[in-house]
């Protein structure tokens, strides 16, 4: 191979490097949200903000899964012990 071949290649992975930090960044700053997703507690352009990244990040989507059944799973814990109590 010669030098140029080996450049955009170095360039490509470098690029995907930052792309994949921002995409850990935005990761990050919508699993912090999800709970106040659920509760409807998110500004409209927040809202649009987390439904993107939703659409695109696997990842995002099968924790918002997992928040959204523990979410669930308090609500149903709360009703049991309002009506116990």
């Amino acid at each position: 191979m010669t030098a140029g071949h080996t450049r955009p290649r170095e360039a490509r992975s470098s690029r995907d490097a930052v792309v994949h930090d921002l995409r850990d960044v935005e990761c990050r700053s919508t699993r912090a949200v999800m709970h106040d997703y659920l509760d409807r507690r998110l500004p409209a352009r927040r809202v649009r903000r987390f439904e993107s990244h939703m659409d695109g990040c696997p990842r995002c989507i099968r924790a918002f899964i997992d928040a959204r059944q523990t979410a669930w799973t308090r609500k149903a814990a709360a009703r049991v012990r309002v009506r116990s109590g």
